[in-house]
């Protein structure tokens, strides 16, 4: 490969690295401040910590995976309730 078409490389590789950067920003800023469901921010950005029902919500499949590793029971899992 010559001199020229690396740099070319380089250069075309830099842009869409950069592209895919601001690209997740805008949507990353989008989920954490501006969507609906957490305007205008979420408690987590400030504190760290998510409410343990809105954790139950939306991230069900993993505190089941977690209970499940660390043998607890989950309550009101969708396993437990079609038991």
């Amino acid at each position: 490969m010559s001199g020229r078409a690396f740099n070319l490389a380089t250069i075309a590789h830099t842009y869409e690295a950069f592209l895919a950067l601001i690209h997740v920003g805008i949507l990353h800023i989008y989920n954490v401040i501006l969507a609906p469901k957490v305007f205008p921010l979420s408690r987590a950005t400030l504190t760290g910590e998510t409410p343990l029902a809105k954790l139950a919500e939306e991230h069900s499949e993993m505190v089941e995976d977690v209970a499940r590793e660390l043998g607890i029971q989950a309550t009101g899992s969708s396993e437990a309730s079609h038991a």
